[in-house]
């Protein structure tokens, strides 16, 4: 500025003699608005707004009626697209985080011995590593946030589906099979004709391949309607 002060030049037929002699330098500081925009751009916020709202969306379909996460999750979803519209994005890497988190679902779903979750896990990696094309290193989603990310979704996958298998081999506690194994009160002497015991406060009509005193101890071992076979303790 003070070497253009005094300098002339020509518009048109005019000669004009800048004067910088004098001037004042304004700040101009970014809105609310502008500041927002600038953090949901960030590569990095984009894709952690992607993955909670894949996360949103598959606790909504797995839980119909939660709303919440449903709401959180698309709202997260049309945030990072609004972000990642303005970065280079590979398609391909979008499509393999789309691909592993429908492997990581069916992992809950099926039985692969832990394949499908491996296979989701390198598919989310590689998807997370290319999903913003440039050369470019601070337009990249960080690996500080890649790995993490990873790690969570596989741990998360890995709980729900131990949870799941636990579930399964829980002893029943309901109907028919529910009963095997339970234990109460000969209210009648039982045999192969018939009888009566007290089991989970309630009263059930009850045969025995032996002869059970009245007010032994029995365990259920077969259960079928409104009968039970049992054997004494």
């Amino acid at each position: 500025m003070n070497q253009l002060d005094g300098a002339e030049i020509e518009i048109g037929d005019r000669t004009v003699t800048l004067e910088f002699s004098e001037y004042v330098i304004e700040e101009v500081r970014p809105g609310l608005r502008q500041q927002f925009l600038a953090v949901i751009t960030n590569p990095n916020i984009a894709y952690i707004l992607l993955i909670l709202g894949f996360y949103g969306l598959i606790f909504e379909l797995s839980n119909p009626g939660a709303i919440l996460p449903g709401i959180a999750g698309g709202i997260c979803i049309i945030l990072a697209l609004y972000g990642l519209a303005t970065l280079p994005v590979n398609y391909a890497g979008i499509a393999l985080i789309l691909f592993a988190l429908l492997l990581f679902i069916a992992e809950v779903k099926v039985t692969s011995h832990g394949m499908l979750t491996i296979g989701g896990a390198l598919s989310m990696l590689l998807g997370s590593i290319i999903l913003i094309d440039t050369p470019v290193d601070y337009l990249r989603v960080s690996f500080s946030v890649i790995i993490p990310a990873v790690v969570t979704t596989i741990l998360f996958f890995l709980l729900a589906v131990g949870l799941g298998i636990r579930a399964q081999r829980r002893k029943p506690t309901t109907g028919d099979r529910g009963m095997v194994g339970a234990r109460g009160r000969a209210e009648t002497p039982v045999g192969p004709s018939g009888g009566r015991v007290f089991v989970h406060g309630e009263y059930w009509s009850a045969i025995a391949d032996e002869e059970v005193a009245q007010g032994a101890e029995v365990e259920v071992i077969e259960a079928k309607g409104l009968s039970v076979k049992i054997k004494q303790v």
